[in-house]
């Protein structure tokens, strides 16, 4: 049975991780100019000899959220949730996760602390959020896999395509297209020089 390890990286975060995604993972941490301090075992500890007997699924989903609560949700890499920044979205189906399994994690010594650091984790989200611009409709407040914006800041309709990858595992794997066509019975609105020079260098 394949075996679930941790890395624990440079800046103090950590990734979970299965033994025989060890060369893709690593790669990984390399690609984003982090290293690997150490390899730590899990605090789970699954096999046939005792009562977890988990399958390798939940094996890593479990250990991925007993180190998120230990460490802090936006401190730790694992199972689905590897992107540099866990969304909102995933925060709230991390709380969703720990509440359906809390009587094992607890079980587990799960970090009793932990819808204090969810909270404080989504609203460093949402800080974040708020100083972003989507690409996309060049609004703030959102990135451009969220957006849901029918028209961009000059008035031009937006439909988005997200065409994904059979071989996708994350959100940041997404190609996003955009189209464009006049929003009806409204003037053109140009906002500032720099969108003005955005429309300029489209093509035609």
């Amino acid at each position: 049975m394949d075996k679930v390890k941790i890395f624990h990286l440079n800046n103090n975060k950590y990734y979970i991780f299965l033994e025989k995604y060890k060369d893709i993972v690593e790669t990984k941490i390399k690609s984003n100019f982090l290293t690997i301090k150490k390899i730590e075992e899990p605090i789970i500890q699954n096999n046939q000899n005792n009562q977890n007997n988990l399958s390798i699924n939940e094996w890593e989903k479990m250990e991925t959220l007993l180190q998120m609560a230990k460490h802090g949700f936006n401190k730790v890499y694992g199972w689905r949730f590897t992107d540099i920044h866990i969304s909102i979205k995933n925060l709230e189906l991390v709380k969703t996760l720990i509440n359906d399994n809390y009587n094992f994690l607890k079980n587990h010594n799960i970090n009793t602390e932990w819808p204090k650091l969810l909270n404080i984790s989504i609203e460093n989200e949402k800080k974040r959020h708020a100083k972003t611009t989507c690409f996309l409709c060049c609004k703030k407040g959102h990135f451009a896999i969220d957006c849901k914006e029918e028209y961009d800041i000059d008035g031009e309709y937006i439909r988005c395509e997200s065409i994904i990858s059979e071989s996708n595992i994350s959100e940041s794997n997404k190609y996003i297209k955009k189209k464009y066509k006049k929003k009806p019975n409204t003037p053109q609105k140009i906002s500032n020089k720099y969108y003005s020079t955005r429309k300029e260098n489209k093509i035609k």
